[in-house]
């Protein structure tokens, strides 16, 4: 029985007993990997001087490319900040930073973005009350007046944290000055002074809700993907324009003189150049087109198959493969802004 104990005493302490070498293999992974883990870390030290007051952050990155992108990302916001600042910031700056924070919290923008809003409800309600009564009149200017002032004091706020080159460089920011600018003239129209021409310039108060792209970040890809994409589209819709008007052509040799009666007379739908071209726009759009090709069967001038080969085969060159293609050019220039943009992590 002893004999038997010291037999399993040893097996079980052997089993479960880690062996030497296997313990230096572990040791060596796990130093390996710290290794890994350190030299995929990136250390961001802030001056003394500045809005974090000398705080270092510690950035862990998953893969060495995930590490060169963010190095790309911090140079290129580095390269940004240096842009016109001295090394060590003044308390004016400093003051500026802070503002600059408090402009960019999402809190900040979320009250703007509900007031530019409530501003076009506003609109909206002016329009459909249309003409409107003197009692609402008299409120109308004074909500007027209120958003007025409040998107007055936004672009001032943001001018100050931003200025110069950093609010300068925004298209956006000066459309909102040229916006508000417009909303100060025509409210001191309201206070008695009369500016002349400032009845059309009034127009552009209802650009107001434009303002709202600035804000909303998914709104603002849309427009400068939409802003990216014309070139391309510009050639896809000369393409088109081409087809059009050579369809149109045909179109006038075609259906000109072939087909008039009382209730039908192709010479308004084909009859000139510009009168097949808009036709065949309105067939484009899926308007009503049947009633413009449908008579053409009726008339024994004409080839039934070459009437449906025509039109069938405009429909699908131009609805259902050009157009297409306009589209897909929007969808490459949304993945290419994103995939293009090396602060997206940042922002």
């Amino acid at each position: 029985d002893s004999n038997r104990s010291r037999r399993g005493s040893r097996k079980y302490s052997s089993r479960n007993t880690p062996k030497v070498g296997s313990m230096s293999v572990q040791a060596r992974r796990l130093e390996k990997r710290q290794k890994s883990l350190e030299a995929r870390k990136i250390f961001v030290h802030t001056t003394k001087e500045g809005l974090h007051q000398g705080a270092t952050y510690v950035l862990a990155c998953p893969s060495e490319e995930s590490k060169d992108h963010w190095l790309d990302a911090l140079a290129v916001m580095l390269e940004e900040d240096e842009e016109g600042e001295e090394e060590h910031a003044s308390r004016w700056e400093l003051t500026r930073l802070k503002l600059r924070a408090l402009y960019a919290s999402t809190t900040c923008q979320v009250v703007v973005a509900l007031v530019i809003f409530a501003n076009f409800l506003h609109e909206i309600v002016m329009a459909q009350l249309n003409p409107v009564p003197e009692y609402v009149s008299e409120i109308a200017e004074e909500v007027e007046a209120c958003f007025t002032i409040f998107f007055f004091i936004e672009v001032t706020f943001n001018a100050t944290a931003h200025w110069y080159h950093r609010f300068a460089k925004d298209v956006w920011n000066w459309f909102d000055v040229i916006v508000i600018a417009v909303s100060l003239a025509s409210l001191l129209e309201f206070s008695g002074g009369k500016i002349p021409g400032l009845t059309v310039l009034r127009l552009l108060r209802g650009l107001r809700i434009v303002r709202l792209f600035t804000r909303l970040k998914s709104l603002r890809k849309i427009i400068d993907a939409l802003y990216h994409a014309v070139p391309a589209m510009l050639n896809a819709f000369a393409l088109v324009v081409i087809v059009l008007a050579i369809y149109a052509i045909m179109a006038v040799e075609f259906f000109s003189s072939a087909a008039q009666t009382a209730e039908y007379d192709s010479f308004a739908y084909f009859g000139t150049f510009s009168a097949a071209t808009f036709t065949l726009f309105q067939i484009m759009t899926g308007d009503g087109w049947t009633d413009v090709v449908r008579p053409l069967f009726d008339f024994p001038e004409l080839s039934s198959f070459g009437v449906g080969l025509f039109f069938i085969s405009y429909i699908i060159i131009v609805s259902m493969i050009l157009v297409q293609v306009v589209i897909a050019l929007l969808l490459q220039e949304f993945d290419s802004i994103k995939a293009d943009d090396p602060t997206e992590m940042l922002r």
